[in-house]
């Protein structure tokens, strides 16, 4: 569902930067949807919560935070004698 609410919002990206580059310029129009972006990419990366210690295919610390879904242990295959 956000990959499809991402791509709607995109598709909606050139029609904005071509109208305001016909009556701004084209450096306008670009920081003009840039701009914006960059803002909510900043407010929403300062927002989340920083899960330290977790480690992605249950390798690592073997508690999670609380709240934090846990992680199923990936099985290691032995290395091959190689002598």
């Amino acid at each position: 569902m956000t990959y499809q609410l991402g791509n709607l919002i995109a598709s909606l990206n050139l029609p904005i930067q071509q109208r305001l580059a016909a009556s701004h310029g084209y450096p306008f129009a670009l920081a003009a949807t840039i701009v914006p972006v960059l803002i909510v990419v900043v407010l929403v990366t300062a927002a989340g919560k920083e899960n330290t210690g977790i480690a992605f295919g249950g390798q690592g610390p073997e508690q999670a935070p609380s709240g934090a879904p846990q992680a199923a242990p990936v099985p290691v295959a032995p290395a091959a004698d190689t002598g």
